[in-house]
């Protein structure tokens, strides 16, 4: 019989083999996988019962800070007035869905989990936790009659016809795909 913590670790890698293959079918042209992303994201980061399934499978793991985080601690009067800002870099190719890399902070400092996903995404007021939980409870695992404020702005904000909560879920699965990889190749399955 499993136990739990075999289990948890059989999730970890299920989740981390699901991310890879939402982030292919992304970079083949199929936006819409986002959704399911948000969900694995939510599962990955954001679960508060126990803790989110990253720290029970790799207890004291830290993820790299946001440059943004970086930067708007050093420079506070930047956010005066900011309505939108990319914590990343997008990148295009013709005739491709465009691609999105955070950018991590040029100490490459780290943080817990429970700080990482509570740093501010697109603008004040937004954190990574918010518009994961967002796309994940609104529009991924149920139909919801409204959007919430978070979804609202990221619909109204687009690059080349892809709103920016699509490229926020694709750009965060990259990095924590990417980190688990570089870091934790022992959790990817080959």
């Amino acid at each position: 019989m499993a136990t739990t913590n075999s289990k948890g670790v059989e999730d970890f890698k299920n989740s981390m083999s699901l991310l890879k293959s939402f982030l292919d079918s992304y970079e083949k042209g199929d936006s819409l996988i986002y959704l399911p992303m948000a969900v694995e994201l939510r599962k990955l980061l954001c679960e508060k019962q126990d803790s989110p399934l990253i720290e029970r499978v790799i207890p004291g793991i830290e993820l790299y800070k946001l440059h943004s985080t970086e930067l708007f601690a050093n420079n506070p009067n930047l956010l005066e007035g900011l309505q939108n800002f990319m914590p990343g870099r997008i990148a295009l190719s013709p005739g491709k869905l465009p691609t999105f890399d955070l950018l991590i902070s040029k100490q490459s400092e780290r943080m817990k989990v429970e700080l990482w996903v509570n740093q501010m995404f697109f603008k004040e007021g937004i954190t990574v936790r918010e518009l994961i939980k967002s796309v994940a409870d609104k529009l991924a695992a149920h139909a919801d009659k409204n959007y919430n404020d978070t979804l609202i702005h990221c619909r109204n904000w687009t690059f080349n016809d892809v709103e920016c909560q699509i490229l926020g879920i694709y750009g965060i699965s990259k990095f924590i795909y990417d980190f688990v990889n570089l870091e934790y190749p022992e959790y990817i399955l080959i």
